[in-house]
């Protein structure tokens, strides 16, 4: 059948090779871009105990899943080296602090709340006491609220203390406001709206206007990059008490779940077999 067309099997080999061969360059650009615009080395770790709030009776809980979004909370610090690390949580049943005020003049304070003995913070004045309420200020479209390291009200609050509502994981329909705890946390950790390169820098975690991150592939260095902090914030958050130093056998590279070089060898080794494979089985057709 000489000058005639290879049958179709023929090409069906072909473009199988021709598509392996696509696909193990697709797989080491996938991996090495990947791997070099997202990999953190991480060796400081910032402690959080969940608290979660009830009413005295224990009829009315916040929070009732229990929800941390810790992986979008790692992602955002994970540019700093910083691990979140969220502790088992704790239940606090106290009417008066299931709606909390941010005024600190409230009976209902979160600075009353935050700072009053007896509150189920943790013993460790280092790890940050995180509270889950059902409001603050009764407001919807309040997500949280901090004790923070610069002046409100004429004083300067202790930086210990935040306050998740209900509200932050009713957001955007339900999808959630994936930094709302990094962010509150990042004002225990010294950063601001207005301060640290924060007002220059429009995909900031301490924007003060959304739209704000609904799924992990938004948060930097993917997506649409929401969640980045200047050099600046990185240099404050890691100075502070809180941000503890992990022992070099605990240190890690955050993006150890996407496949190391070694791994993609293997990857590419068994594909080359393949493509071997079907490019003799097409020579023979």
């Amino acid at each position: 059948m000489s000058g005639e067309e290879s049958p179709v099997p023929g090409r069906g080999g072909s473009c199988v090779a021709r598509c392996l061969g696509i696909g193990l360059a697709a797989v080491w650009a996938c991996v090495l871009t990947l791997h070099a615009a997202g990999s953190f080395w991480i060796d400081k770790q910032v402690v959080v105990q969940p608290i979660q709030m009830g009413s005295s009776d224990g009829s009315a809980w916040a929070n009732i899943d229990l929800s941390i979004y810790e992986a979008e909370s790692d992602k955002i610090w994970a540019q700093a080296g910083i691990d979140i690390k969220f502790l088992s949580a704790v239940q606090y049943q106290n009417s008066t602090y299931l709606d909390i005020s941010s005024s600190p003049w409230s009976a209902n304070s979160l600075l009353s709340l935050a700072g009053g003995s007896g509150h189920a913070q943790h013993p460790d004045p280092t790890v940050i006491n995180l509270y889950f309420v059902r409001t603050i200020d009764l407001s919807t479209s309040v997500y949280g609220y901090s004790l923070q390291t610069t002046a409100a009200y004429g004083m300067v609050f202790p930086q210990n203390g935040v306050s998740i509502a209900n509200s932050a994981f009713g957001y955007a329909s339900g999808n959630g406001m994936r930094d709302i705890f990094a962010y509150e946390l990042a004002r225990n950790l010294g950063l601001d709206n207005d301060t640290l390169g924060a007002p220059s820098d429009p995909m900031n975690l301490m924007k003060t206007s959304g739209p704000y991150p609904t799924s992990l592939d938004d948060i930097f260095p993917t997506g649409a990059g929401y969640g980045h902090l200047t050099p600046e914030q990185i240099a404050m958050a890691r100075s502070t008490t809180f941000a503890s130093d992990l022992a070099p056998g605990d240190q890690y590279s955050y993006y150890d779940e996407i496949p190391e070089p070694a791994s993609a060898a293997a990857v590419s080794a068994g594909l080359l077999a393949l493509w071997a494979l079907v490019r003799r089985r097409s020579a023979r057709q």
